[in-house]
This record gives structure tokens, sequence and C-alpha cells, in this order.
């Protein structure tokens, strides 16, 4: 199933997340360029309960590295962006 069906079939019920690395959980997630070299080992749990059109509900787990979060993260404030424009 390609991305586009997935979110053209089902519906969110719920995300659950959590910023991990290989070696332990990360506490505190830095944001400076020159930081982002240290933590090149993290990446994101996803954790997303959907629900289709018949009803039945799917849970969905996905990792994503930290290169993934950020270009999902930045389709998502365009996203955010977006939806601000047609309130």
């Amino acid at each position: 199933m390609s991305v586009q069906e997935f979110i053209a079939n089902k519906k969110m019920l719920d995300v659950e997340w959590r910023f991990s690395s290989f070696n332990h959980n990360i506490i505190l997630v830095a944001t400076a360029n020159s930081s982002k070299e240290n933590y090149s080992d993290c990446f994101l749990q996803l954790k997303i309960k959907t629900i289709d059109k018949n009803m039945v509900e799917e849970t969905t787990h996905f990792e994503l590295t930290l290169a993934q979060f950020n270009e999902l993260f930045t389709e998502i404030e365009k996203v955010k962006n977006l939806m601000s424009l047609i309130k």
C-alpha cells in the first residue's frame, strides 16, 4: 500500500512517539547544528493507531532516523502552514 492510499483510506486515532538511541533513551535532544553529529545514532519510534472505512483498527510501528525525522517534521510544518490558510 502506498503512503497516499494509507492516508486516503484511514483515519488517525492516536500517535505515540519517543526519541531513542541505539544505546539508551535520549533525555535531551540537541538542536544546534554543531551538536547533531553527537546524536547521529538517534532515531524516533512512532506508533500510529488508525481506523479504516470498515471500522477496523490497526496499529503501525515506524522507526525514523534523525534525518528522516527532520524531513518529516519539515513536511508536517508545511501542512500546518497550509491548514492555517484555510481556517
